[in-house]
Protein backbone atom coordinates (compact mmCIF):
# COMPACT_ATOMS: atom_id res chain seq x y z
CA UNK A 1 0.00 0.00 0.00
CA UNK A 2 1.36 3.41 -0.93
CA UNK A 3 2.31 5.70 1.91
CA UNK A 4 -0.23 8.33 2.76
CA UNK A 5 0.89 11.72 1.47
CA UNK A 6 0.07 14.38 4.00
CA UNK A 7 -0.87 17.79 2.64
CA UNK A 8 1.41 20.57 3.74
CA UNK A 9 -0.23 23.17 5.99
CA UNK A 10 -1.26 26.44 4.40
CA UNK A 11 -0.60 28.37 7.62
CA UNK A 12 1.92 28.22 10.46
CA UNK A 13 1.32 29.31 14.04
CA UNK A 14 3.73 31.93 15.35
CA UNK A 15 4.84 32.23 19.02
CA UNK A 16 1.91 34.58 19.71
CA UNK A 17 -0.59 31.96 18.56
CA UNK A 18 -1.47 33.74 15.31
CA UNK A 19 -1.98 31.77 12.11
CA UNK A 20 0.33 33.14 9.39
CA UNK A 21 -0.16 32.12 5.73
CA UNK A 22 2.80 30.08 4.48
CA UNK A 23 3.01 32.32 1.42
CA UNK A 24 3.72 35.30 3.68
CA UNK A 25 6.70 33.58 5.35
CA UNK A 26 10.20 33.48 3.88
CA UNK A 27 10.93 30.08 2.26
CA UNK A 28 13.99 29.41 4.44
CA UNK A 29 11.89 29.94 7.59
CA UNK A 30 9.26 27.49 6.31
CA UNK A 31 12.03 24.99 5.52
CA UNK A 32 13.48 25.47 9.00
CA UNK A 33 10.06 24.79 10.51
CA UNK A 34 9.58 21.63 8.46
CA UNK A 35 13.06 20.37 9.34
CA UNK A 36 12.52 21.01 13.06
CA UNK A 37 9.22 19.09 12.99
CA UNK A 38 10.82 16.22 11.08
CA UNK A 39 13.81 15.91 13.42
CA UNK A 40 11.55 16.16 16.49
CA UNK A 41 9.58 13.21 15.09
CA UNK A 42 12.87 11.30 14.71
CA UNK A 43 13.69 11.97 18.36
CA UNK A 44 10.22 10.87 19.47
CA UNK A 45 10.64 7.62 17.54
CA UNK A 46 14.08 7.00 19.06
CA UNK A 47 12.79 7.78 22.57
CA UNK A 48 9.92 5.30 22.14
CA UNK A 49 12.33 2.69 20.75
CA UNK A 50 14.68 3.17 23.70
CA UNK A 51 11.80 2.96 26.17
CA UNK A 52 10.64 -0.34 24.69
CA UNK A 53 14.21 -1.72 24.54
CA UNK A 54 14.84 -0.77 28.16
CA UNK A 55 11.63 -2.49 29.26
CA UNK A 56 12.61 -5.61 27.28
CA UNK A 57 16.10 -5.65 28.85
CA UNK A 58 14.68 -5.42 32.36
CA UNK A 59 12.22 -8.21 31.53
CA UNK A 60 15.13 -10.45 30.50
CA UNK A 61 17.03 -9.60 33.68
CA UNK A 62 13.98 -10.30 35.84
CA UNK A 63 13.46 -13.64 34.10
CA UNK A 64 17.10 -14.57 34.76
CA UNK A 65 16.79 -13.54 38.41
CA UNK A 66 13.66 -15.68 38.77
CA UNK A 67 15.55 -18.71 37.40
CA UNK A 68 18.32 -18.15 39.94
CA UNK A 69 15.76 -17.77 42.72
CA UNK A 70 14.05 -21.00 41.68
CA UNK A 71 17.37 -22.83 41.79
CA UNK A 72 17.74 -21.99 45.47
CA UNK A 73 14.09 -22.17 46.43
CA UNK A 74 13.68 -18.42 46.85
CA UNK A 75 10.23 -16.99 46.18
CA UNK A 76 10.17 -15.47 42.70
CA UNK A 77 8.43 -12.28 41.65
CA UNK A 78 8.10 -9.12 43.67
CA UNK A 79 10.29 -6.06 43.41
CA UNK A 80 13.32 -6.23 41.15
CA UNK A 81 16.31 -4.81 43.01
CA UNK A 82 18.89 -5.10 40.26
CA UNK A 83 21.88 -7.33 39.63
CA UNK A 84 25.15 -7.58 37.72
CA UNK A 85 25.92 -10.28 35.13
CA UNK A 86 28.94 -11.08 32.92
CA UNK A 87 29.72 -13.22 29.92
CA UNK A 88 31.95 -16.30 30.42
CA UNK A 89 35.12 -14.45 29.29
CA UNK A 90 34.29 -11.43 31.48
CA UNK A 91 34.40 -9.13 28.47
CA UNK A 92 30.80 -7.97 28.91
CA UNK A 93 29.30 -6.52 32.08
CA UNK A 94 25.60 -5.74 32.42
CA UNK A 95 24.64 -3.89 35.58
CA UNK A 96 21.18 -2.88 36.70
CA UNK A 97 20.77 -0.90 39.90
CA UNK A 98 18.67 1.71 41.61
CA UNK A 99 19.74 5.31 41.00
CA UNK A 100 18.68 7.76 43.68
CA UNK A 101 18.43 11.41 42.72
CA UNK A 102 18.71 14.56 44.81
CA UNK A 103 17.60 18.12 44.32
CA UNK A 104 18.49 21.46 45.84
CA UNK A 105 16.06 23.27 48.15
CA UNK A 106 15.70 27.02 48.90
CA UNK A 107 18.06 26.50 51.86
CA UNK A 108 20.91 26.65 49.35
CA UNK A 109 20.53 30.45 49.30
CA UNK A 110 20.96 30.64 53.08
CA UNK A 111 23.95 28.29 52.94
CA UNK A 112 25.68 30.40 50.32
CA UNK A 113 24.98 33.64 52.22
CA UNK A 114 26.31 32.16 55.48
CA UNK A 115 29.46 30.88 53.81
CA UNK A 116 30.01 34.28 52.20
CA UNK A 117 29.76 35.91 55.63
CA UNK A 118 32.22 33.42 57.09
CA UNK A 119 34.72 33.92 54.29
CA UNK A 120 34.42 37.71 54.66
CA UNK A 121 35.18 37.41 58.37
CA UNK A 122 38.10 35.10 57.65
CA UNK A 123 39.57 37.29 54.93
CA UNK A 124 42.83 37.68 56.80
CA UNK A 125 43.18 33.96 57.40
CA UNK A 126 41.45 32.54 54.35
CA UNK A 127 43.39 32.38 51.11
CA UNK A 128 41.99 33.40 47.73
CA UNK A 129 42.31 29.74 46.70
CA UNK A 130 39.99 28.67 49.52
CA UNK A 131 37.40 31.29 48.58
CA UNK A 132 37.58 30.25 44.92
CA UNK A 133 37.24 26.57 45.86
CA UNK A 134 34.22 27.20 48.08
CA UNK A 135 32.40 29.52 45.69
CA UNK A 136 33.05 27.19 42.74
CA UNK A 137 30.75 24.67 44.43
CA UNK A 138 27.83 27.07 43.91
CA UNK A 139 28.48 27.63 40.21
CA UNK A 140 25.79 26.29 37.88
CA UNK A 141 26.50 23.24 35.74
CA UNK A 142 26.62 24.01 32.02
CA UNK A 143 24.32 21.10 31.14
CA UNK A 144 21.70 21.32 33.89
CA UNK A 145 21.81 25.03 34.65
CA UNK A 146 21.86 24.18 38.37
CA UNK A 147 24.61 23.87 41.00
CA UNK A 148 26.13 20.39 41.31
CA UNK A 149 24.66 18.59 44.34
CA UNK A 150 27.81 16.59 45.05
CA UNK A 151 30.02 19.68 45.03
CA UNK A 152 27.60 21.39 47.43
CA UNK A 153 27.65 18.41 49.81
CA UNK A 154 31.43 18.24 49.53
CA UNK A 155 31.69 21.59 51.33
CA UNK A 156 30.64 19.83 54.53
CA UNK A 157 34.10 18.24 54.67
CA UNK A 158 35.60 21.66 55.37
CA UNK A 159 36.14 22.73 58.96
CA UNK A 160 36.24 26.50 59.06
CA UNK A 161 37.09 28.07 62.40
CA UNK A 162 34.08 30.34 62.73
CA UNK A 163 31.10 30.35 65.17
CA UNK A 164 28.62 30.34 62.25
CA UNK A 165 30.17 27.33 60.52
CA UNK A 166 27.87 24.78 62.27
CA UNK A 167 24.88 26.80 61.02
CA UNK A 168 26.35 26.78 57.51
CA UNK A 169 26.77 23.00 57.63
CA UNK A 170 23.17 22.63 58.82
CA UNK A 171 22.01 24.82 55.93
CA UNK A 172 24.05 22.69 53.51
CA UNK A 173 22.41 19.55 54.87
CA UNK A 174 18.96 21.09 54.48
CA UNK A 175 19.82 22.34 50.99
CA UNK A 176 19.68 18.84 49.51
CA UNK A 177 16.54 16.69 49.45
CA UNK A 178 15.65 13.34 47.82
CA UNK A 179 14.16 13.66 44.33
CA UNK A 180 13.04 10.10 43.68
CA UNK A 181 14.74 7.03 42.31
CA UNK A 182 14.82 5.05 39.08
CA UNK A 183 16.14 1.70 37.92
CA UNK A 184 19.00 2.08 35.44
CA UNK A 185 20.91 -0.45 33.33
CA UNK A 186 24.29 -0.08 31.64
CA UNK A 187 26.41 -2.31 29.43
CA UNK A 188 30.20 -2.17 29.63
CA UNK A 189 32.53 -4.10 27.33
CA UNK A 190 36.26 -4.57 26.79
CA UNK A 191 38.17 -6.08 23.85
CA UNK A 192 40.29 -8.43 25.99
CA UNK A 193 41.03 -9.49 29.56
CA UNK A 194 43.23 -7.08 31.48
CA UNK A 195 41.70 -4.02 29.81
CA UNK A 196 39.14 -1.74 31.45
CA UNK A 197 35.45 -2.09 30.64
CA UNK A 198 33.99 0.89 28.76
CA UNK A 199 30.31 1.76 28.73
CA UNK A 200 28.37 1.48 25.47
CA UNK A 201 26.95 4.96 24.95
CA UNK A 202 23.28 5.24 23.97
CA UNK A 203 22.89 8.97 24.73
CA UNK A 204 23.25 11.30 21.71
CA UNK A 205 24.75 14.06 23.86
CA UNK A 206 27.65 11.82 24.88
CA UNK A 207 28.58 10.45 21.44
Amino acid sequence: MDAIVRAKPTTLTNPDGREIPVGAIRPEIVLQHELAVEIAADFHALAEHNRMQKAAIFEKLRAYQDLVFQEYGVRVGGKFNGLSIHDFADLIEIKADMRRYQQLTPSIVAAQALINEILDDLTDGASDDLRALVMQAFEKDEKTGKPNVQRILGLRRLNLNHPKWPDAVRALNDAVAPAGSKMAVVCRIRPEAGRSHEQIVVDFSRL
